[in-house]
């Protein structure tokens, strides 16, 4: 894992924030720090010292954590048609202890992690993400009515 991460640094990430390009990922150091940390309880020291020895002091600018409760995960699983991956067969506190963990992560980093209700439709998250990226000036460069 850390090898891997490590790699995709190397090879994609840093090349293109040295282009000046954005870079959007749906899982990293802070998923590692929720499922390890917390959910393989690998403790939050481990994957600390994990993440500061694959990327330095490097860290995302910005991470958005969906939020859903229990029952609506639980729910969403049932109705959902694509297979599921090997987390999703974890037992339910497996998923307990992970969701603790990306609540002490907001804790810990609220200037850097912003909390998205998942409850909500897809166009409301959206609006939220382009409103949260807009207040911290990561879209100061772009043309606003090109936005809406």
């Amino acid at each position: 894992m850390a090898a891997a991460r490590r790699e995709h640094l190397r090879h994609l990430v840093w090349p293109a924030l040295e282009e000046g390009k954005w870079v959007l990922c749906d899982r990293f150091s802070d998923s590692t720090f929720a499922y390890q940390g917390f959910g393989h309880e690998l403790g939050v020291s481990f994957v600390e010292t994990l993440n500061q020895l694959t990327m330095g002091n490097f860290q995302p600018d910005l991470t958005f954590i969906f939020q859903l409760s229990e029952e609506a995960g639980l729910a969403r699983k049932k109705e959902s048609l694509v297979s599921e991956d090997r987390y999703e067969r974890f037992p339910e506190e497996f998923h307990r202890r992970v969701s603790k963990g990306y609540l002490a992560l907001l804790e810990a980093e609220s200037q850097r992690c912003v909390p998205l209700s998942a409850h909500t439709s897809i166009e409301v998250i959206a609006d939220h993400i382009w409103r949260t990226l807009a207040e911290r000036h990561f879209l100061s460069h772009l043309d606003p009515s090109t936005l809406s």
